[in-house]
């Protein structure tokens, strides 16, 4: 089973903390010393002193705080570089509905006068932002995705993806009961091009005897590394962009990692679907 990089899970704590760092820099309406910064950090995430020293270094190397050396260096005088990073980590959220057909007119009007964003156009802004990692979780994914009707050029999309070096993780279900052809296409695709090492599938699925289920998965998510989101009812398949009424949510700043965490804990409970047992 492939693993997050130590990497990827330092950006994932580093950037929770951050915001929370960011939100008491503000609060304060001044710059903060470093170990007031450290004394009355309360998280969530917990982080230790060692952390929160790492982390502040960190976000000063990134520009997004400014440090006033001072001797001992707990006394600096930390602040944030712009307003900018402000807006950089506030969470923002926008309403994703799909219009299913016949209800254009309807739903056409109320997408409009409420600002809101079509589901296919929200599954497009997150998955063509993802640079390091684009992580799916879609429990019924199907390969009808690649319907006129759903996202057509998604398989141009991943391997432009791969192209960058871009890994894509995807959790579904019952992939090794019945359903691991409606995902093997994705393995195609990945060994075709040479990217194999960059696409990871887990199933998370458990049943008991007489198929019944005790535990499965039916989160529907997909994230651009830690910086965009989509959560809501639809996924990777035809009709969640054509024919279901779905709402869900665009999401970007901090509150992403904590998707992210959730995504990669699920991970761990799962296990790798290998396209040689089909």
């Amino acid at each position: 089973m492939a693993k997050a990089s130590s990497n990827e899970m330092n950006l994932i704590l580093y950037t929770s903390v951050l915001k929370v760092i960011i939100d008491d820099i503000i609060e304060s309406a001044k710059a903060v010393e470093q170990r007031d910064i450290i004394n009355n950090y309360k998280g969530p995430p917990e982080a230790k002193s060692s952390e929160l020293r790492a982390i502040i270094e960190w976000a000063v190397l990134k520009n997004y705080l400014q440090r006033k050396l001072k001797n001992p260096r707990d006394t600096s005088l930390i602040s944030i570089s712009s307003n900018d990073v402000i807006e950089l980590f506030k969470n923002d959220i926008d309403i994703v509905i799909s219009i299913p057909v016949h209800t254009e007119l309807g739903l056409g009007r109320v997408k409009m006068r409420n600002k809101m964003i079509e589901t296919r156009d929200a599954f497009y802004q997150v998955i063509t932002s993802a640079q390091s990692e684009l992580r799916i979780s879609s429990p019924f994914l199907q390969e009808n995705i690649l319907m006129k009707e759903g996202l057509p050029d998604l398989k141009e999309i991943f391997i432009k993806l791969f192209e960058n070096g871009c890994r894509i993780s995807i959790l579904s279900r019952e992939l090794y009961a019945r359903r691991g052809p409606e995902v093997s296409w994705l393995k195609k695709l990945a060994d075709k091009n040479g990217h194999s090492e960059l696409l990871h599938i887990y199933d998370y699925h458990h049943e008991a005897t007489k198929k019944k289920v005790i535990s499965s998965t039916h989160s529907k998510m997909i994230i651009a590394d830690v910086s965009m989101a989509y959560v809501g009812s639809g996924e990777l398949r035809k009709n969640s962009l054509s024919n279901n009424f779905e709402v869900g949510c665009l999401i970007r700043g901090p509150i992403v990692a904590g998707l992210c965490e959730a995504f990669d804990l699920m991970v761990k409970y799962s296990k790798e679907w290998e396209y040689e047992n089909w």
